[in-house]
């Protein structure tokens, strides 16, 4: 038995390291196999100990929206799963507990009032993370090349043409 943590237990991570380096080592025989190549690229920013480089306050509250959304995204599919499987069960004329039932749609109706509650700005509850994630950035003015500007570079280009100077 293991536990599968790879940062809190040395015996899986030697386990986990040696899956993650196996199924690297197939990938790269079968780009070799198709006479293609493969390369690795490490790129560092240049930075010093006045530059922030983890996320700050805002940046952390939004992630907790998104964590949170996340979070009654997968309680409402769980539900929706089993009153699903609860459909079909009755269409067979197989023995449904009633009582399960009527604790899930509590939970779902008291969960919906939560999310409306808490965060009237969710959309489309059960959407997909990415959609979600999308929505956000467009509402908060957030990008992938925030980090870049914080560094004072105007673009991943310039961030790369900088590091090519040095």
């Amino acid at each position: 038995m293991t536990c599968g943590s790879m940062w809190a237990c040395p015996e899986c991570a030697a386990r986990v390291a040696a899956k993650r380096a196996e199924e690297l080592a197939t990938l790269l025989d079968a780009v070799h196999a198709a006479r293609g190549s493969a390369f690795m690229l490490t790129i560092t920013i240049r930075h010093n100990a006045r530059d922030r480089l983890g996320l700050n306050r805002d940046e952390r509250a939004r992630r907790g929206v998104l964590d949170q959304r996340r979070q009654w995204r997968n309680r409402l599919e769980k539900l929706d799963t089993r009153r699903m499987i609860r459909k079909d069960a009755e269409a067979h004329g197989w023995d449904v507990d009633e009582h399960q039932a009527d604790a899930d749609d509590v939970e779902k109706n008291s969960l919906r009032r939560e999310i409306t509650r808490t965060d009237p700005n969710m959309v489309n509850v059960g959407a997909s993370a990415r959609a979600q994630a999308e929505h956000f950035r467009s509402i908060s003015g957030a990008s992938q090349c925030d980090p870049m500007t914080r560094m004072g570079h105007d673009s991943m280009q310039a961030a790369l043409i900088d590091q090519h100077k040095t």
